[in-house]
């Protein structure tokens, strides 16, 4: 029997993510959940080995199965259906970017969701009590953002006149 071993992207960026293949979508995600593939499979009621032939290659993730197993492994759901989407039909997706300028993954809605992931928050919408403390949090980043510019203004400055 082949295994595959997967090593894990020390830093996962907007990048990362943009560019991962499903395959390598799920095994990271398999990976950061600390899941084994078998026990996923036996979760939904599939076949055993169905997560080993997915992250292998050797089978392709069914547009019937992305959303139970976006929410298994805590996955935005929007980012697999276009990932799966894209590798079934690489022609049509080819151009999208042109088109849909808004199907881009941003650094930080990547890094908000990945945060949200790490703490066990599942995707959905937010009553007014988490979108207030969401806005707060939003509030002070904006704070030490505008902190950090005069400092980084100041650094260019010197460096131009050097």
């Amino acid at each position: 029997m082949k295994t595959w071993t997967f090593e894990n992207p020390t830093q996962v960026d907007a990048q990362w993510i943009q560019n991962a293949s499903v395959k390598d979508l799920l095994r990271y995600y398999i990976f950061i959940n600390q899941e084994k593939a078998v026990g996923l499979s036996q979760q939904l009621g599939w076949s055993p080995n169905y997560f080993s032939m997915l992250t292998s290659g050797r089978s392709k993730l069914s547009l019937a199965k992305i959303y139970p197993v976006a929410d298994l492994l805590k996955i935005d759901p929007l980012l697999l259906r276009n990932k799966v989407m894209a590798e079934a039909q690489p022609e049509y997706f080819a151009d999208e970017h042109k088109y849909l300028y808004s199907k881009k993954v941003f650094p930080m809605s990547v890094a908000i969701m990945e945060r949200a992931n790490q703490k066990g928050l599942k995707y959905g919408t937010l009553d007014a009590e988490q979108l207030r403390i969401l806005d707060e949090a939003f509030k002070q980043i904006k704070e030490l953002e505008s902190k950090k510019k005069p400092e980084e203004k100041a650094d260019s400055e010197s460096k131009a006149d050097s």
